[in-house]
């Protein structure tokens, strides 16, 4: 049931989520076209999703009760670039933070009133965070190996440092919130 409201009446925050999202593998068993000149897998997808809408007071005039439905995620842009470290940054350095940032320090007006925003950049897949946090294409927890190496038989069975500690993940998460790269309200809140 739609309640409507005035936003005039009431200055109200938006809690938005926002993130990329890079079609490397979605096009693995969709992609129409097998033309390589032409592949779904060289386009990252930026969108966002509302979380809730609260009044002045923090009452939620509005909750979203299922987030992560995709008919609550709102694409942004269609950029043609793969997803890899350097383009990820690039998007994320030029495109998203400059934007985010002035989001949410002016808010946005809309037909009805002003608004303002508060962002939890949490709409990221394992390989967009690796990409974002510096982790790169590793793929154990424990330890630094990258793909090739935790596939070869040979390299697990001569051993194998572990050299990945969760004092390191806080690192990173620390690092990424210096850098601006990620907006978190707390640690646990990119989890």
């Amino acid at each position: 049931m739609l309640v409507p409201i005035s936003i005039s009446q009431y200055p109200l925050t938006v809690k938005i989520s926002d993130g990329l999202d890079g079609s490397g593998s979605h096009c693995t068993y969709n992609q129409q076209n097998n033309n390589p000149a032409f592949s779904a897998k060289s386009f990252i997808l930026l969108g966002f999703k509302i979380l809730s809408i609260a009044d002045t007071l923090g009452n939620d005039v509005f909750y979203n009760h299922s987030p992560n439905s995709p008919f609550c995620f709102r694409p942004v842009a269609l950029i043609a670039l793969k997803e890899d470290y350097n383009n990820v940054h690039f998007i994320m350095d030029k495109i998203v933070n400059p934007q985010t940032d002035q989001i949410l320090v002016n808010g946005l007006s809309l037909i009805g009133g002003h608004v303002q925003v508060n962002n939890v950049r949490s709409l990221f897949d394992t390989t967009m965070a690796g990409l974002l946090d510096g982790v790169g294409g590793a793929s154990c927890h424990l330890c630094t190996a990258s793909d090739e190496e935790i596939n070869s038989i040979d390299w697990v069975r001569s051993g194998f440092p572990i050299n990945r500690l969760i004092s390191d993940a806080g690192q990173l998460i620390d690092d990424v919130n210096e850098d601006d790269f990620l907006k978190l309200s707390s640690k646990q809140s990119w989890v």
